[in-house]
């Protein structure tokens, strides 16, 4: 009987224990997290969703920050979890898009040693453009170099061009640094008269050069509206410098073919929809004298008439906004007797 209880016993345990068993393996397992680059390219593809089906000048803002911000915050959260060329890859190109561009550089370093055929290709071409914003000059030409002969049928090295000339550009605007600023070239002006460098001696200046039509353009235009009214009582002045380009845009409309007259117009009608609370100049010579290749460009320049500064492209406004402080804390030498 002891027997036959025992065999009963574990016959029923058994059971039971299948059961259990085959209980677990039909309950869901949880899924496995994607890796960096998978997570990337969801991202990725959510980003294009973003785009607001109608441009205004609140929505762009709003779309650029997003892109900035969500693309930044993607890096931070995903920096410790990269284990994979492609994920360093991923994290570099978020990190480019998040304006973290020391970042962006590290992770490319990281992925590249891994990296072959089109991926290779993008991430070095990538790298070249992190580079530029590093004002990293030598380190890009000589990266261009390498790009050329790595990938000598590329379809991308028509564009290295392009950057070669602006790092070219870039390299001549640096040793304008500490250099008085040469005369814009005034031809006409829109926002208020006689405005010329000679005569803003003992302001600080903030130089913009822009289009209507340049995107980067309007997303820096309302922070320099801000900088305006925040700083105009402590000497900032802002100036606009744009150029008849027979081409504009104006109430989220893209205008082409205008004759010097209408262009005119429209930048004056441009000023009452964004606000502009600074005067605007034309000047055809202007950007090739500042080695302008790429809007908007902006220049600042201290109460000595003397060039302290310049970026290319929009956003890094908070180092823009320290150097802005720091120029207006300082008076002009012949104000103060100090040299420059």
């Amino acid at each position: 009987m002891y027997r036959l209880t025992l065999c009963l016993t574990t016959a029923a345990c058994l059971f039971f224990s299948s059961v259990v068993w085959a209980q677990m393996d039909d309950e869901p397992q949880p899924e496995k997290a994607p890796t960096v680059s998978q997570a990337f390219k969801t991202l990725d593809n959510q980003a294009r969703t973003w785009r607001p089906k109608k441009w205004t000048n609140e929505t762009r803002v709003d779309f650029y920050q997003k892109i900035q911000t969500e693309f930044a915050n993607f890096y931070l959260a995903n920096i410790d979890r990269a284990s994979s060329a492609q994920d360093y890859f991923a994290l570099g190109r978020a990190a480019y898009s998040g304006r973290m561009f020391t970042e962006a550089l590290a992770s490319y370093d990281k992925a590249l040693p891994n990296l072959d055929g089109s991926e290779k290709q993008l991430a070095s071409y990538n790298r070249i453009n992190v580079l530029r914003r590093l004002r990293r000059y030598q380190a890009a030409l000589d990266s261009i170099d390498g790009f050329s002969e790595t990938f000598p049928e590329s379809n991308k090295l028509k564009g290295l061009k392009r950057v070669r000339a602006s790092v070219a550009a870039d390299v001549a605007k640096t040793q304008m640094i500490g250099q008085a600023a040469p005369p814009l070239g005034i031809e006409k002006t829109q926002g208020a008269e006689g405005i010329s460098l000679a005569a803003l001696k003992g302001k600080v200046v903030l130089v913009d050069f822009f289009a209507t039509w340049c995107g980067p353009c309007r997303k820096v235009i309302p922070h320099l509206v801000q900088l305006q009214d925040k700083h105009r009582k402590a000497g900032l002045v802002v100036v606009g410098v744009t150029k008849l380009y027979t081409r504009g845009y104006l109430n989220q409309q893209y205008v082409k073919e205008m004759t010097p007259e209408a262009e005119y117009k429209l930048n004056l009608d441009f000023r009452t929809e964004w606000k502009l609370n600074y005067p605007v100049a034309f000047s055809k010579g202007a950007g090739k004298t500042y080695n302008v290749r790429g809007i908007p460009t902006v220049f600042l320049i201290d109460r000595d008439g003397v060039i302290r500064h310049f970026q290319v492209g929009a956003g890094n406004t908070e180092k823009l906004d320290m150097k802005i402080a720091e120029l207006l804390s300082k008076s002009a030498s012949n104000e103060s007797g100090d040299s420059k």
